[in-house]
């Protein structure tokens, strides 16, 4: 590595066009001129390293992630309605496997029931938690689908989000047990 390159986490091209639909959203909304927003966009588009496109949205409001949260929230609807289909399709064909092989074996006692109850509560399980817009929770906080696909190059953490420190010293606090 030369002297003249940064030291850091190479990006792809979908985090130069997330800063990029950041920046648009940033001057659709007047917080940048349309030339800030031009020079920004072809610096973002031109970068090569993760500390690059930190400055270009540095002095937006929580990193401009407000701007495109709606988009943010549809991607993570149809991430999560596509793995949830997944899942229907697994306990479908999980129950039709029992099912033949009970109709095989001969037995008067349905005994996959319990299998398929089992499979069936834990899809209903699944669609309540994408219901109530957990799996948008899991995108704005860098963990659950593609870990770190929405948070890898902005150091601001999202609104609600505990910082490590707050988390380690609320974790190595004794607790005596009349205060659980």
């Amino acid at each position: 590595m030369s002297a003249e390159q940064p030291s850091g986490i190479r990006i792809g091209d979908r985090e130069r066009e997330r800063v990029a639909r950041i920046l648009r959203a940033a001057v659709g909304e007047g917080l940048l001129t349309l030339e800030e927003g031009d020079e920004r966009q072809a610096a973002a588009y031109g970068a090569r390293y993760q500390e690059e496109l930190t400055p270009l949205t540095a002095d937006l409001p929580d990193g401009g992630l407000p701007l495109i949260a709606d988009e943010l929230r549809a991607e993570a609807w149809t991430a999560g309605r596509s793995r949830l289909f997944r899942h229907a399709g697994l306990v479908a064909a999980a129950s039709a496997v029992l099912a033949t092989l009970w109709v095989l074996s001969g037995a008067h006692l349905f005994w996959p029931l319990l299998i398929v109850a089992f499979l069936v509560f834990r899809l209903s399980g699944h669609a309540r938690w994408l219901r109530r817009g957990w799996a948008w929770q899991g995108y704005r906080h860098g963990y659950g689908y593609r870990r770190g696909r929405y948070s890898g190059c902005w150091e601001s953490s999202a609104p609600g989000q505990k910082s490590a420190a707050s988390t380690q010293s609320r974790v190595s606090t004794p607790r005596s047990p009349g205060e659980w």
